[in-house]
């Protein structure tokens, strides 16, 4: 249960700054949105709970930032969507910063052992 309650926390956490951080361009930014927070969120629990007991915080923060951008291009571009730079410039640095929070959170509350 304290996954999913960390899940979650990680979930509103990336709606809350790409449907914020993006800027609502056309009917579909917000549905953009969504979709962006539902797979980063669902991608970087998976690097945070095989990567960050392997290799700490540092190098998994870094990972983070790269499938941030990466992920955030690739999944504009694959919703045909024009890249929102000023947005992302906003939304990384804002998702890192969570990131670096939440990776305490979980080691501090031991939700990464066995």
């Amino acid at each position: 249960m304290r996954h999913v309650n960390a899940l979650c926390l990680k979930l509103a956490a990336y709606i809350l700054i790409f449907s914020f951080t993006l800027p609502a361009h056309g009917r579909l930014a917000l549905p953009q949105s969504l979709i962006m927070a539902a797979v980063h969120t669902l991608v970087l629990w998976l690097v945070d709970l095989v990567a960050l007991p392997r290799f700490g915080r540092v190098p998994v923060l870094g990972g983070d930032a790269a499938v941030l951008l990466v992920g955030s291009l690739l999944l504009l571009r694959a919703m045909n969507a024009a890249p929102r730079v000023g947005g992302l410039l906003v939304a990384i640095p804002l998702a890192l910063l969570f990131e670096l929070w939440f990776h305490h959170h979980l080691v501090e509350n031991r939700l990464l052992e066995g």
